[in-house]
């Protein structure tokens, strides 16, 4: 059940990004990957991904008002490799 939460999480990112061509896949359990500009990144959870994207300008232009971080979105805690 966690991991369906999760996956849904990331709907309305991921059809924002389908939206602009960056080519998202959800990877199992529930990794964000992406292809920008030829290059393939993978987040493990929003906040990593939230990051990113305030480096990026142009991509935080695209998840304007579609990547809404709070308690109820889930954030995976891994204490393996990342």
């Amino acid at each position: 059940m966690e991991t369906l939460k999760a996956r849904r999480s990331w709907i309305d990112t991921l059809q924002a990004l389908r939206e602009h061509g960056c080519q998202p896949r959800l990877l199992y359990p529930a990794k964000l990957s992406i292809t920008i500009d030829g290059e393939n990144k993978i987040f493990h959870d929003k906040n990593r991904f939230k990051q990113y994207i305030s480096t990026n300008p142009a991509l935080q232009k695209v998840l304007e008002g579609k990547l809404q971080l709070n308690e109820n979105n889930y954030t995976h805690k891994n204490t393996g490799n990342r």
